[in-house]
């Protein structure tokens, strides 16, 4: 066989291989496509698992620059203010169920992914100790149902778009909460620096949570 003979082959069949390449390039390229569009479907369709993915983008998205604590918590509301009758306040009163022990009111700020906290342990607890919890957001009224829904719990949750309460009570992270007497006069409220993972633990709610309940009993 002659030497431009074999090399016309050999020509052909780098042409064929290039072609079964791109071919198999282009295959890959429609199937990852279409696993991308199934999942963002899925991902539509499950509030859970993109709770879930926003927490992890949160946990691995660098930390925000210090805040000056002691600075924020001047704002804070005093010890014996009443609950507001009015506006958000008596949203907040008439949506609680009743207790006779107390109210936690919790904040969950405008979106799931930004709580670091176990939010079924604090529902646990309050139920342990007869105390009602309701929680409250800056977000929509939808958003906070969807979130509700996708943490699986059964507590209230409102929505304070205008952040008026989140201003009343210097809710200056989510996760800060608050504990209420019977008759709503402000008894604690969570100081650390960071969001108390359950605030039952905290010796003085304990204290006053345990208080009302001997006095509840009289």
């Amino acid at each position: 066989m002659s030497q431009p003979l074999l090399e016309q082959q050999a020509g052909s069949g780098e042409k064929t291989v290039s072609r079964r390449r791109k071919l198999r390039v282009g295959a890959m390229v429609v199937i990852l496509m279409a696993e991308l569009i199934l999942f963002l479907w899925f991902l539509h369709r499950d509030p859970l698992t993109a709770y879930q993915l926003g927490l992890i983008h949160q946990q691995a998205a660098p930390s925000p620059p210090a805040i000056n604590y002691s600075a924020v918590l001047k704002h804070d509301p005093p010890l014996g203010m009443i609950m507001p009758d009015s506006g958000i306040g008596k949203v907040v009163r008439e949506t609680a169920p009743p207790s006779k022990i107390g109210y936690l009111v919790g904040y969950v700020g405008a979106c799931a992914g930004c709580l670091h906290v176990d939010l079924k342990a604090w529902q646990r607890e309050a139920k342990q100790h007869h105390v009602s919890m309701i929680l409250f957001t800056t977000a929509d009224h939808a958003t906070a149902q969807n979130f509700r829904k996708s943490m699986g719990l059964k507590v209230p949750i409102i929505s304070d778009l205008h952040s008026k309460l989140t201003k009343q009570l210097n809710a200056v992270w989510p996760g800060r909460s608050y504990l209420f007497s019977p008759n709503w006069h402000l008894l604690w409220l969570d100081k650390s620096p960071v969001p108390m993972d359950d605030p039952f633990n905290h010796k003085l709610l304990h204290r006053l949570v345990s208080y009302e309940g001997r006095t509840a009993g009289r």
